[in-house]
């Protein structure tokens, strides 16, 4: 079985996963990995050679989790179809990037921190950020809403800026739909 296949890869990813939402990029060592996966020592270094392997690795098993997260999450509520619907879609999203997906979100976090002086992560969290973007579009399309680019780019904005908010400070003063409202008449309304 290749390292690519191989039952131990989602067992190190999610260790990854977590050793990065607990500790950040220091703590994301090939030895931790290997404990924290409960496999035997020099398994994660089979798998992912380097650091960059490994962040490329994490990166890819997020944008994964995060995609099937986005169908589940659409799945779960009725169509997108006007402001309303679009709020309650991103509402649910982002309580689901801060609760249950909170580990993901700090670990996604840690990774675009790190593609910042990683040009190879950086063009693939850019890539990642495009096909985000075209969904985002089919959604915004779907919705009615006035230009899409502007329309996209201002409530990504909002709810990116919520999400770090809230999973790095804790609780804010304001709900997310209170948030969110503003943002998503906005891209019914849009003006430049």
């Amino acid at each position: 079985m290749s390292p690519a296949t191989s039952r131990h890869r989602p067992v190190i990813l999610a260790a990854a996963v977590d050793v990065l939402a607990e500790q950040g990029v220091r703590g994301l060592t090939h030895a931790r990995l290997d404990d924290r996966a409960g496999v035997p020592s020099g398994t994660t270094s089979n798998y992912f050679r380097t650091r960059d392997a490994l962040l490329g690795g994490v990166l890819d098993h997020l944008i994964a989790q995060d995609e099937a997260a986005a169908a589940t999450v659409g799945a779960n509520g009725r169509p997108v179809h006007d402001r309303e619907s679009l709020t309650d879609l991103l509402v649910a999203l982002g309580e689901h990037l801060t609760g249950p997906a909170r580990a993901n979100t700090l670990a996604r976090y840690a990774v675009f921190l790190e593609a910042a002086s990683h040009p190879e992560l950086a063009t693939r969290v850019a890539e990642a950020r495009r096909r985000l973007n075209a969904l985002a579009a089919e959604v915004l399309t779907a919705a009615g809403a006035s230009d899409i680019d502007v329309a996209g780019q201002r409530i990504t904005v909002t709810l990116d800026g919520y999400i770090l908010a809230t999973t790095s400070h804790g609780a804010v003063d304001a709900t997310l739909r209170e948030v969110l409202e503003p943002a998503v008449a906005a891209a019914f309304d849009v003006r430049r």
